[in-house]
């Protein structure tokens, strides 16, 4: 069973696999340009890294890219334990 589940984040290319590198320091992964592939124990989670662009609302501009995540061989509570560390990783600070 494949689950596809698709976030509009505002990041750049660089800071994500930056990000990406500390937060799944311990988990085996490939990267090929803008695509992540991690397999392990008959599970295989893809990730793509869409098109950086610029979302403007008024005077402030920010980064915004589409990260696209299918899920492969995963259990529902594996799939919410994975996005949950991955939202941890990626959260910014604020009030």
């Amino acid at each position: 069973m494949t689950d596809t589940i698709e976030k509009e984040m505002a990041i750049t290319h660089d800071d994500f696999r930056r990000l990406f590198a500390r937060a799944f320091v311990d988990e085996d992964y490939t990267i090929d340009g803008n695509h992540y592939l991690m397999e392990a124990e008959g599970r295989c989670l893809k990730i793509d890294v869409g098109e950086q662009r610029v979302r403007k609302i008024a005077l402030l501009e920010l980064p915004a890219t589409t990260v696209l995540f299918e899920f492969s061989g995963y259990a529902a509570d594996q799939r919410q334990a994975f996005l949950d560390r991955f939202d941890l990783a990626f959260q910014r600070g604020g009030g």
